[in-house]
């Protein structure tokens, strides 16, 4: 994978995050109502603030990181690996703290067979091949941030998808991970 035309004004993570692989493929979700009646957090008769919020339930992803030699990278697996951490790792808020466990280093090769690809990935560098049994068949499609626009460092989303479809993929960055295929870009 070439990180070099990625601009130096980009979020790390654009450089470092190589592959995000969901370890189900629909998450429950929670609704969870916040009240704060202290009487100054709202201009609503009687002063309570209400607020609503929708959590993911005991979301769980393996995470693929690029070992791009440098010192920053030898930093966070040591870190990982030894679970020492400045700040507790959270997810979204600072109330979602990340489990992070079996942390651990792989190599990966290029996908030289259709697989079935278990990460996201792009749905137009995919072409579908064979649909598994209705029982054990998913199709997941979204449109998800993937990279930041240079001039105005706001999103650029494509089409991204989770499915249990084998798929054939000529993208250098479409890799074998234990029999399985995982986008890597």
């Amino acid at each position: 994978m070439d990180i070099t035309n990625i601009k130096d004004d980009y979020p790390e993570f654009y450089k470092r995050l190589v592959s995000i692989i969901p370890k189900e493929v629909m998450f429950s979700k929670k609704i969870i109502t916040f009240k704060n009646s202290v009487g100054y957090a709202s201009k609503e008769q009687g002063g309570n603030l209400i607020v609503k919020d929708k959590w993911l339930e005991n979301p769980a992803w393996e995470i693929l990181v690029l070992d791009d030699g440098s010192e920053e990278h030898s930093e966070l697996k040591h870190r990982l690996m030894k679970k020492e951490f400045v700040f507790l790792p959270y997810l979204g808020k600072n109330d979602h703290f990340a489990t992070i466990e079996k942390v651990k280093e792989i190599e990966l090769k290029n996908a030289k067979e259709d697989l079935a690809c278990i990460s996201l990935a792009p749905k137009n560098i995919l072409t579908f091949k064979k649909h598994p049994r209705f029982s054990e068949s998913f199709f997941y499609e979204e449109y998800l941030p993937v990279r930041m626009k240079e001039k105005f460092l706001i999103y650029e989303y494509e089409k991204m998808v989770l499915s249990s479809w084998v798929v054939g993929c000529e993208s250098e960055e479409f890799f074998e991970y234990e029999g399985r295929g995982v986008w890597c870009g």
